[in-house]
């Protein structure tokens, strides 16, 4: 049983959202290989899918620390700050993921999100439309952009 092994079976634990097993091989990898990275970042997407944020925002910090150019750890991290209505920590870590990874069509959906809940709607739409673009069968992003199109409408 290395590192790799329980990784893996944690991804799989979390395809199948089961976030408690997923966590459990996430701490098993992190008993083989105590720093790993991989191993904090799959724990703290198994933390995120049960709500454990505190928990889950310790692990994306171990990863950054690590992997500060960690396009998906910065994306997840944000979805913590998200959910926890932190949305200009968040809206940071969404911004730092598509620095990163420009093409990373949720990261801008997201950060549109947060955009709309600052009422700036210009942005929102670029960030909503990007999002399409790089991912058009992005039905949420379509339906906020489609929104946002409607003045009366409320998003």
């Amino acid at each position: 049983q290395d590192l790799e092994a329980r990784c893996l079976l944690g991804e799989a634990f979390l395809m199948a959202e089961d976030p408690a097993a997923a966590r459990q091989a996430f701490v098993e990898a992190l008993h083989l290989q105590p720093g790993a990275a991989r191993g904090f970042y799959g724990l703290g997407r198994a933390q995120l899918m049960q709500g454990s944020l505190p928990e889950a925002m310790a692990a994306f910090r171990r990863v950054l620390d690590s992997e500060p150019d960690h396009s998906e750890a910065h994306y997840y991290l944000g979805l913590v700050y998200l959910k926890q209505q932190k949305d200009q920590a968040a809206k940071t870590c969404f911004e730092q993921s598509i620095a990163i990874d420009p093409s990373h069509a949720q990261a801008h959906y997201t950060l549109g999100l947060v955009l709309v809940n600052e009422k700036a709607y210009s942005q929102a739409r670029a960030a909503f439309a990007k999002a399409l673009e790089l991912d058009p069968g992005h039905t949420k992003a379509r339906e906020k952009l489609a929104r946002l199109e409607t003045p009366t409408e409320q998003l």
